[in-house]
């Protein structure tokens, strides 16, 4: 005979007066609970991750020194101004309006370049300027006397236009505008790279036509490479003192490490790897768990 389903009831155990309560059943998450631990476990362990790794970021990221940056201005976003000595007024307004600053033209008189082509620059190229600025130019009026021979014969050429500061491209179209062929090499220097540091003939100086002028363009400063020192097992102030006296830049970082408390367990580079000197080097010191 089955069993009716209904309310639970009291089970008579033998004896009068004896009862059995009822089974009780457990709810699904208590189940839960005994089968694979609390539900809500995992989550506790991903929130605490989640804060770890966001303390982690806090600490070692690279704010800057606020006194650098003024709380009451806002920042101020600048670039290089192009060099456009010996382009035209309008390739030179280009450049200067596609780099970001205001183009303003002059005429200017007794220079040595052709009419409509610039013979000056304020600020020159290469120098930082607020974005926005303005980079006043000075357009010639046209040659006033061609630098040639004692005589005064004009027949001889102009002087060699002034290519220094310009980049690369800019100065072969402006040696050939001159009616100049260009020679180009390459070597370290204190200029941007890219940029012609270095000319021959001069600026200025007599040159015929078709006449080829050497330039030189800037491969930027040459580095000078350092080893990294092994600072395994110092102390933090022992690894910034012998990572500077390197040439770098220390950089420490902490991980809970309970057999390396206070110490230096990692580092990037790997001892004695040729780097970059002045650049910023990493490593790790235990802290207690």
């Amino acid at each position: 005979m089955s069993a009716a389903t209904g309310p639970a009831r009291w089970t008579h155990m033998g004896d009068p007066g004896e009862f059995a309560p009822p089974p009780v059943h457990m709810e699904d998450d208590e189940a839960e609970e005994r089968r694979g631990g609390p539900v809500w476990l995992p989550w506790l362990v991903f929130v605490i991750l989640v804060l770890i790794v966001a303390w982690l970021l806090w600490r070692f990221m690279d704010w800057g020194t606020p006194e650098s940056v003024p709380v009451s201005k806002s920042v101020q976003v600048t670039a290089l101004v192009p060099s456009v000595i010996g382009l035209t007024a309008e390739e030179a307004a280009t450049e200067i309006t596609n780099a970001g600053f205001k183009p303003e033209s002059e005429t200017v008189y007794g220079t040595d370049q052709p009419e409509g082509v610039v013979a000056n620059q304020e600020p020159a190229g290469g120098t930082q300027l607020i974005k926005g600025g303005t980079v006043y130019l000075g357009v010639s009026a046209g040659v006033a006397s061609a630098i040639g021979a004692d005589d005064g014969e004009s027949d001889r050429g102009n002087g060699a236009p002034d290519v220094i500061g310009m980049s690369e491209d800019l100065a072969i179209k402006a040696l050939e505008r001159s009616g100049l062929k260009a020679s180009v090499s390459y070597a370290y220097g204190d200029a941007a790279q890219g940029v012609v540091f270095f000319q021959s003939p001069a600026p200025g100086d007599p040159v015929e036509a078709g006449q080829t002028v050497a330039i030189t363009v800037s491969l930027g400063r040459r580095v000078r490479q350092v080893r990294m020192p092994n600072v395994m097992g110092l102390s933090e102030s022992q690894a910034k003192a012998r990572i500077s006296a390197a040439g770098l830049t220390p950089r420490p970082m902490f991980q809970p490490k309970a057999d390396s408390v206070g110490r230096v367990y990692e580092q990037s580079p790997a001892a004695g790897t040729l780097v970059d000197e002045g650049r910023r080097v990493f490593f790790l010191l235990g802290v207690a768990p």
